[in-house]
This record gives C-alpha cells, structure tokens and sequence, in this order.
C-alpha cells in the first residue's frame, strides 16, 4: 500500500465550527435562504412605519417574528452541533482533541483517530462532494460522512496536488 498523501491534525472545536459553519450558512442554497429571509424582514420592517408605501402591516406582524426565529433557530442549531461534535471528541479521547491521520493511497482513503486508534476506509467512489473551507478540504460521501484534510496538514503530498488527484479518483458527477 504506498502511501500518496498524508494529512494530520488535530480536530479541535476550531475546526468544527469551520465545517459546521460552511454547513449552515455558506452553502449556495441557504445563502439564497437567507436572501430571501432578509428581504421579507426589510419588507416587513419598512411596512409598520410606512403602511402607505407597503401595505403589509398585517402580513408583517405574523412574518417578522417567524423570521427572528428562523435566523435565531438556525444559530442555535449551528452552536449545538459545533457542542456536541466536539463533546464527542473530548469523550472519546479522554479530555483531549482527537488527532487526525489521514492516509491516501491509490485504491482507498483511510481515516485514523490516532488517540483513540480507529481506522476507517472510504472507498474514492463513495465520494459525492468536494467542498473548500478556508482552512480545510471536505470530501462528503454517499451517506454523509464528511472526510476532512488540513490543507496545512499535509505530511507527504501538497494541497496543490491533493484536489487534483482525488478528483480524478471520484466519480465523474462530483462538484
């Protein structure tokens, strides 16, 4: 088994709120959500002073709350998912953030927890998703597991090499 790339790192909650952010508010589809949210709000806010202008006073006391508590809805979410990926991570290892081994080879990827020892392997067909965070490359599978790289984790191979590879790896209907 020769080893193409190797990435480690350790998976702190500085890293769970990187991925989780981009889960919850940089996806194109929930920008355009929030789009859409922001433009009731301003519609609705301008409508209580301005009756004249935009008749959705009615419309507007049902909707401004409901979109309050959509935003405020998805922020506590957010929150509760970087809490509880990073309790799992401090229960599992003792306290302590788990160090990532990630290991590239030509037929497999193979994702170690070092502290626990846990070895995982996804097959590169398996790969559905390619996403970049700033810090991070995200490889999203078939049943959502979410595969993480450092970019400034590479151990053997370089980021500039890594994206190129697994895409020529991966399945042809990958973005």
């Amino acid at each position: 088994m020769d080893i193409i790339f190797e990435n480690r790192y350790l998976r702190t909650k500085e890293v769970h709120k990187e991925i989780h952010s981009h889960y919850f508010f940089k996806r194109p589809l929930v920008i355009v959500e929030y789009i859409l949210l922001a433009l009731v709000m301003i519609l609705c806010i301008l409508s209580l002073p301005f009756p004249d202008v935009f008749p959705l006073r009615s419309v507007a006391i049902f909707w401004l709350p409901i979109s309050v508590l959509a935003v405020a809805a998805m922020i506590i979410q957010y929150v509760k998912t970087v809490n509880i990926s990073q309790k799992r991570d401090l229960e599992i290892n003792d306290g302590k953030p788990v160090e990532v081994r990630m290991i590239l080879t030509n037929d497999v990827i193979e994702t170690c927890l070092v502290s626990p020892e846990t070895k995982y392997h996804f097959s590169y067909h398996s790969i559905r998703k390619i996403m970049t965070t700033r810090n991070y490359y995200v490889l999203l599978t078939e049943a959502k597991h979410s595969i993480v790289f450092k970019k400034d984790g590479f151990v053997k191979g370089s980021p500039d090499e890594f994206l190129p590879f697994v895409r020529t790896k991966v399945n042809k209907g990958v973005k």
